[in-house]
């Protein structure tokens, strides 16, 4: 497995876009495939400060995908960089991708000299909280509770 930047392989997006919208469709942030695309297109843009990371196996296949975005949830005020849209392609699962996908984003971030990093989860407390991050808050977000989770890096 290659973890590699989307800047890289922008050709990528309409898989990207593709995947997401099919595992995610029931919100709002992901009912709508262009609006997906235009957000990866920018993630491609290494001026933006924002930025995706994707996995790739044998024949350079797509496994997973993870960005590091800014105020992802504008009212967590203090919540500058967060970590977002982790996902494994589901004939990956299993197989350390996204925990590689979440360390490969948390390096991103320390040699970007950030002190912390958020994100949201639905379901996935106890996979992050293996992986050093801590439940600061749970709210509402895109029509389901979620946990807002911190890890610090500094």
């Amino acid at each position: 497995m290659k973890i590699v930047r989307l800047s890289s392989r922008p050709d990528l997006i309409p898989e990207i876009v593709k995947h997401l919208h099919a595992e995610w469709s029931a919100f709002t942030n992901w009912s709508n495939p262009e609006k997906i695309r235009q957000r990866f297109l920018k993630r491609s843009q290494p001026e933006t400060g924002e930025t995706c990371f994707v996995a790739l196996g044998d024949e350079k296949k797509l496994l997973g995908t993870a960005s590091v975005l800014q105020h992802e949830i504008k009212e967590i005020r203090e919540g500058t960089h967060w970590m977002s849209e982790v996902y494994t392609c589901p004939e990956a699962r299993g197989k350390g991708i996204g925990t590689a996908l979440i360390e490969k984003c948390v390096d991103y971030c320390r040699a970007q000299n950030f002190k912390d990093i958020y994100l949201y989860t639905p379901d996935q407390q106890a996979l992050y909280r293996k992986h050093g991050w801590r439940a600061v808050k749970s709210i509402e977000y895109d029509g389901e509770q979620v946990s807002i989770m911190k890890r610090t890096l500094a």
